[in-house]
């Protein structure tokens, strides 16, 4: 990833995180799992691959999960 790309997509993702968050949304930051592994693309070079996606659910599922139980 480029010096440029990488600078984008974290000008990027802050205005995300901003706006979920005026939202009162939650968001979970997957860019730091891919920037972990960068091998971890499709055979085609660009796309996350099944592994990836794989990663990107272990971290988002727990949060999900708790953001859709009833409040006790």
């Amino acid at each position: 990833m480029t010096t440029l790309i990488a600078a984008e997509l974290d000008a990027y993702n802050a205005a995300a995180r901003d706006e979920t968050r005026r939202a009162g949304a939650r968001i979970v930051d997957i860019t730091v799992i891919s920037r972990s592994y960068p091998g971890l693309v499709a055979d085609e070079g660009l796309h996350p691959s099944a592994a990836q996606y794989a990663s990107w659910v272990e971290r988002i599922a727990p949060l999900a999960d708790a953001a859709l139980r009833p409040p006790d």
